[in-house]
């Protein structure tokens, strides 16, 4: 049965030097030795172990070929069967990617070669400052006319009921405001136009009457003037 060996950490992107991985061995009470052991990238063979040998718990082996894009450490026993994996999809200049304890992610961090790995250091997160709820802009309340009864402030009129406990009305109480029946106002507005109508009907008469009476008069008295010429014409000629 093999040993349990996890992959400890992975330095794949050197500021100088070698590429490295590290391996962790977790039964303290076992010599363990690696021979024939194998460590693959994604795409080949890049380590086989001669004659290695854990020193407390940590072992070190230096490689090559190693992408600093991305690229997986694959870790197999001498007969081929895999041990543990790890797989990386960035790096940065000079850190490696570290173990985090014993569980299964890693971080990027300095590098901590032949030594237990440093719990990384948490981002430290800004609590948001609560901000004061913004004071709503108190609304203009309607006032009503004097004789219409008290001015309403707020969204509800409120009223007291008989024990002296205040108490929202759930409707606005329409009498409280000013209205207007449209009906009525349009009747009054025909009205007067009628009433307009006539006054205008009846100043047009009395400037045309005194016209159409003189007419009437000169007509008249013209038809006089004609009957008696005709009948002074017809006395001439009867005595001629």
């Amino acid at each position: 049965m093999s040993p349990t060996i996890f992959i400890n950490e992975v330095h794949p992107n050197q500021e100088s030097g070698s590429e490295w991985i590290e391996l962790f061995l977790v039964e303290t009470d076992l010599e363990v030795n690696l021979l024939n052991y194998t460590i693959f990238d994604s795409a080949r063979q890049i380590y086989k172990f001669s004659n290695e040998n854990f020193n407390d718990q940590l072992l070190v082996v230096e490689v090559s070929g190693l992408n600093n894009d991305q690229d997986s450490v694959v870790l197999k026993d001498n007969l081929g069967n895999v041990l543990d994996s790890f797989s990386y999809f960035s790096t940065q200049k000079g850190l490696s990617w570290a173990r985090i304890g014993t569980s299964s992610e890693f971080s990027l961090m300095e590098p901590s070669r032949n030594q237990i790995n440093p719990t990384p250091t948490p981002t430290p997160t800004l609590n948001p400052t609560a901000s004061a709820s913004p004071t709503p802009n108190p609304s203009l309340s309607p006032t009503t006319a004097p004789g219409q009864g008290a001015s309403v402030a707020g969204d509800q009129p409120n009223s007291t009921d008989g024990d002296g406990f205040q108490a929202t009305s759930p409707l606005l109480q329409i009498s409280q405001y000013p209205h207007y029946l449209l009906d009525k106002i349009q009747l009054q507005a025909a009205a007067s136009t009628r009433e307009e109508r006539l006054s205008r009907l009846v100043f047009l008469g009395q400037k045309t009457a005194p016209i159409e009476l003189k007419n009437a008069i000169i007509g008249s008295l013209l038809l006089i003037f004609a009957s008696t010429y005709l009948l002074y014409a017809k006395f001439q000629k009867n005595h001629s």
